[in-house]
């Protein structure tokens, strides 16, 4: 076997030496797969073209074809076609090429009057610090949801550890669900008041992620947060030139996008430390309480003062 393995190696290497040859054209047709298994990993070019045929085109073994695919295998007709598109779309770029610089033009002179400022000089600005931690409160529940969710039904709902890695993925399907959906409600709704929508969706789906009812509600509750947290973070983006002025929102928008990464990035530790150390019922419990935060927060940089007795009723302007 060691001689089979080193004739094999041999003869790798001096059809390496001729580029032009696709060796593993003639062991996709008529050897077996260890042969080609073995010319895949040291690198063979899988899509090599030859008298107009690449070499899953001359494959007729189910399994050699399956292991071409595998690393990326196509036909000649597969090839041809994606060349095709991309030709198509590059001409589509290219052709809207001046759509971009009329932008570019039309825009000049705002570009002029927009400010860079620091952190320390945003700090300084009325509601800055509100917005800073509204992002931070959002990107931190997000990810903790996705990274923790699982965990929670397994060990304080009893799940199975493959249902919940199942049920958890329609958190994030309400967030791309939600997202599109948001596209459409935008246009009746203020982006404030889709903020408000969404952080009221948020907190129903906590509530019914915590009642205590039959496990089979779990994926509906994870949905509804997926579906709550869908608005919240462009919606916020959006509102930046009316909280501050156009002429500091682009500075603002980049502090506000690191606030919301510092958030994802210490949270979720926070999060697994009570769950794992603690216990998993504060999981719910410190959704609920960022969630009240991040309202507040956002409250609070969408009004200079905000009375007790017109909370109840934001959601209704």
């Amino acid at each position: 076997s060691y001689g089979y393995f080193a004739l094999l190696i041999f003869f790798w290497k001096l059809l390496k030496s001729f580029p032009l040859f696709n060796f593993q054209l003639i062991f996709s047709k008529y050897s077996d797969k260890e042969i080609v298994s073995l010319l895949l990993e040291k690198g063979t070019n899988v899509n090599f073209v030859n008298d107009g045929k690449t070499p899953l085109d001359f494959a007729k073994d189910e399994e050699i074809i399956t292991l071409l695919r595998n690393y990326g295998g196509k036909t000649k007709e597969e090839i041809d076609k994606e060349a095709e598109e991309a030709f198509v779309a590059s001409v589509i770029l290219f052709c809207s090429l001046f759509l971009w610089k009329k932008f570019d033009s039309s825009n000049k002179e705002n570009k002029e009057n927009y400010k860079n400022i620091s952190l320390i000089e945003l700090l300084k600005l009325p509601k800055a610090k509100c917005a800073l931690i509204g992002f931070f409160c959002y990107c931190g529940l997000e990810l903790s949801t996705g990274l923790w969710g699982a965990s929670f039904m397994v060990l304080q709902k009893q799940v199975e550890p493959e249902i919940a890695a199942k049920w958890i993925s329609l958190f994030y399907f309400g967030i791309t669900f939600g997202r599109l959906l948001s596209g459409f409600i935008t246009m009746k709704l203020s982006s404030k008041n889709m903020v408000r929508l969404g952080q009221f969706v948020l907190l129903c789906g906590i509530i019914i992620v915590v009642m205590p009812f039959s496990n089979l509600i779990l994926p509906i509750g994870f949905f509804m947060i997926g579906l709550g947290c869908a608005p919240i973070y462009p919606s916020m983006l959006h509102s930046t030139p009316d909280n501050f002025g156009k002429d500091v929102s682009q500075s603002i928008m980049g502090k506000q996008m690191a606030a919301a990464y510092v958030g994802s990035t210490f949270m979720p530790p926070v999060v697994g430390f009570f769950v794992d150390n603690v216990t998993p019922k504060l999981f719910p419990v410190i959704l609920f309480a960022v969630l009240i935060l991040m309202f507040l927060m956002t409250e609070r940089l969408y009004k200079k003062t905000l009375s007790k007795e017109k909370w109840f009723f934001l959601l209704y302007k």
